[in-house]
């Protein structure tokens, strides 16, 4: 099973999110899953129109004798990531974002993968397996190092 949908404004970021859910709901994943899996989809599909100008994201259920994943692929035309590195830390971010999108990727997804360079676009290529456990200890952050902030707005 496979998605394809072209990114290039908030209006097709809506429709890919509307497909991906039907679709991962067609391949029969759990709710959960399903609401982990249209976030990536979110956050990756938000940067190709606030940062990318343009491009596609491709999400595929695939399965072969390890068990099944689903992938998902964002492709974009824009500036690229000057700093793949600083882009993954959380709070880090070039606009006026809180800089969470792509750590959060990273947490929700067991693999992730980003081609950029200055000038040459980006690509993004995010994995999970599915039928393994879930969230292990090491996506979180420890206790003493900060962990979750709250802001309170008066």
């Amino acid at each position: 099973m496979q998605l394809d949908v072209a990114i290039a404004n908030e209006g097709d970021v809506a429709i890919l999110l509307s497909r991906v859910t039907r679709l991962l709901g067609n391949a029969g994943l759990n709710p959960v899953d399903v609401c982990g899996i249209v976030t990536v989809c979110a956050e990756l599909a938000h940067n190709i129109v606030r940062y990318g100008k343009y491009g596609a994201l491709q999400v595929r259920v695939e399965e072969d004798r390890r068990g099944r994943r689903i992938v998902v692929e964002a492709r974009d035309h824009g500036p690229g990531i000057a700093d793949v590195a600083a882009a993954l830390r959380d709070h880090f971010s070039t606009g006026d974002s809180l800089g969470l999108g792509l750590p959060g990727v990273r947490r929700l997804m067991d693999t992730l993968e980003i081609q950029s360079g200055s000038g040459c676009g980006t690509l993004v290529i995010a994995t999970r397996n599915l039928g393994r456990p879930r969230w292990p200890s090491q996506h979180f952050p420890a206790a003493d190092d900060g962990g979750f902030q709250s802001r309170r707005q008066p």
